[in-house]
């Protein structure tokens, strides 16, 4: 089981990272979630802001017991990218914001 050391909070990048979802960069001066979490060990979780949003739109977590993992989170977005397009496959960054503009910024 996950246990939350930090809650997840909003911050602004002084550097780049690399988001724990999507595997995409957050670029320096980017606002992206951080939390501090535990299973086996303490470790720190980064994420864009939108790739959080689509966890719980997708209802992620629901399906996950153990936590939503960089894989898990990439098989439904995946999964998400094939339901509502039709084209060539594209980076699961690219997937992550093509859906959420699509379903978010209409």
């Amino acid at each position: 089981m996950v246990e939350t050391i930090q809650e997840p909070k909003k911050v602004k990048a002084i550097k780049e990272h690399i988001c724990c979802f999507c595997g995409g960069e957050i670029k320096k001066g980017e606002r992206y979630e951080y939390g501090v979490f535990k299973y086996d060990e303490i470790y720190a979780w980064k994420n864009h802001i939108h790739c959080g949003i689509l966890v719980s739109w997708l209802d992620m977590e629901d399906r996950c017991d153990e936590g939503v993992s960089e894989q898990s989170f990439h098989e439904s977005i995946e999964e998400e990218y094939r339901h509502l397009f039709d084209g060539p496959w594209i980076p699961i960054r690219e997937m992550c914001e093509k859906i959420y503009y699509k379903d978010f910024c209409k």
